[in-house]
């Protein structure tokens, strides 16, 4: 912290020690004379502290006392009509809420057949899509906002693994394998059981 002149004359720039500098003619301050300066502010900061926490419980209280004046002087329509205003904000909140959690789900069960390896980084990635629901809840557009995320970062998608050690997964020459081919691979090895996957 740099010293500076006190009360500089008028039209004059203050004199700025060089930290670690001893301004000319005065004595460096002591440690005990900063602890006590420290001191004084650490005081003056708690006190300020505590008023302005005391002015902050007495604008509350004044605020609530404010709104029981208002609901006494209200009439018993006018009371019924804020909280039926109330009530449609708190409702309209609600349904946005339940909205944005259907398109939400929508969008991550989509991802998830789609192969991403997070699904939820699909709704990151498309936070500011333009998504609606239809008449019967059904969110429209994620098909195509997820082809179109898939284009522009590939990388978000699991890709098959050559080194699959499923062979009934991939064929040898990479292409996909079919149910006829799967049922050949059972029929030539012997595998009896086998699940039916969906």
């Amino acid at each position: 912290m740099a010293d500076t002149d006190p009360e500089p004359k008028t039209g004059e720039k203050p004199k700025i020690t060089p930290p670690g500098e001893k301004p000319a003619g005065d004595q460096a301050p002591t440690i005990e004379s900063l602890q006590a300066e420290l001191e004084v502010g650490r005081a003056t900061l708690k006190r300020v502290n505590s008023e302005s926490a005391g002015r902050r419980k007495k604008l509350e209280a004044f605020e609530k006392a404010e709104e029981e004046r208002k609901l006494a002087d209200m009439t018993e329509l006018e009371k019924l009509q804020a909280e039926l205003e109330r009530e449609r904000d708190a409702h309209a909140a609600a349904e946005q809420g339940a909205q944005q959690a259907r398109i939400t789900h929508a969008v991550e069960l989509a991802a998830m057949k789609a192969n991403f390896h997070n699904p939820a980084d699909a709704m990151a990635f498309l936070g500011d899509a333009e998504f609606t629901l239809d008449d019967k809840g059904k969110v429209a557009g994620v098909a195509e906002a997820l082809a179109k995320l898939v284009k522009e970062r590939p990388h978000l998608v699991k890709t098959p693994t050559p080194n699959d050690p499923d062979a009934r997964k991939q064929s040898a020459t990479g292409k996909k394998v079919t149910d006829k081919d799967k049922a050949s691979m059972d029929a030539r090895f012997g595998i009896r059981d086998r699940q039916v996957t969906t």
